[in-house]
Formats: C-alpha cells, sequence, structure tokens
C-alpha cells in the first residue's frame, strides 16, 4: 500500500510522458516517510520500475494466487 500511496498521481494514465517525467523526478529529489517511521529516498529508476509494475498489473496491487495441489489417492 505504500508504495501505490507513493506512486499514484505519476501513475495516473491520464498524464503525458513529460507531465509523468516531472512528477517522478519531483518524488525522487524529497525525502518519504515509510511505513516504519524511517526517511527515505527513492531515484528515479527505482520510482519508474514500481510504476511499471503498476501498470502490468491488471487490477493493481493483487497478492499472489497460491496453486493449490489435487490430492489423488493412491489406487492400486
Amino acid at each position: 500500500m505504500f508504495r501505490y500511496q507513493l506512486i499514484r498521481d505519476a501513475a495516473d494514465p491520464a498524464l503525458s510522458p513529460r507531465q509523468r517525467g516531472a512528477a517522478v523526478r519531483a518524488l525522487a529529489a524529497r525525502t518519504h516517510t515509510d511505513a516504519f517511521g524511517n526517511e527515505v529516498t527513492y531515484s528515479r529508476d527505482h520510482l519508474d520500475r514500481w510504476i511499471r509494475a503498476w501498470r502490468g498489473l491488471s487490477g493493481g496491487v493483487v497478492p499472489a494466487r497460491h496453486r493449490q495441489r489435487t490430492r489423488r489417492a493412491n489406487v492400486v
């Protein structure tokens, strides 16, 4: 959730590439308070990777589904 809150404005599909670049540069230029209360900074490359990952997901950040193995009875 922290990542999404950080990139949500820059990940807006309505932004042009120039506007997105400016938004990401602005995010990279300042410090942020992470989920544990630490002051952190993120590089432009790091933020761009998060945005690309976010776009790659169909419905945003969703937990990965675990594949359930079916159990078969040993029939001899």
